[in-house]
């Protein structure tokens, strides 16, 4: 599991990773076909994920695009 620095601005999905992975962002990442630098990007919000990957969070998270991206500031 790696750390990372920045708050995450989307709390749905870091809940998700938390009750699912145990916390683990690089699982995470390897669930949705990402790379833990890339993933933690996203989640931070220092970078957009495209298409794809946004699809793939929601099939992996169940959740709603609402839901999933809920941001928080």
């Amino acid at each position: 599991m790696w750390e990372h620095r920045y708050r995450v601005i989307y709390p749905n999905i870091e809940k998700w990773i938390n009750q699912h992975v145990d916390g683990n962002w690089s699982e995470f990442a390897r669930r949705v076909g990402a790379d833990q630098k890339t993933m933690s990007n996203w989640l931070t919000g220092i970078s957009e994920p495209r298409k794809p990957i946004i699809d793939e969070i929601l099939r992996v998270t169940g959740m709603t695009y609402e839901e999933a991206f809920h941001e928080t500031y």
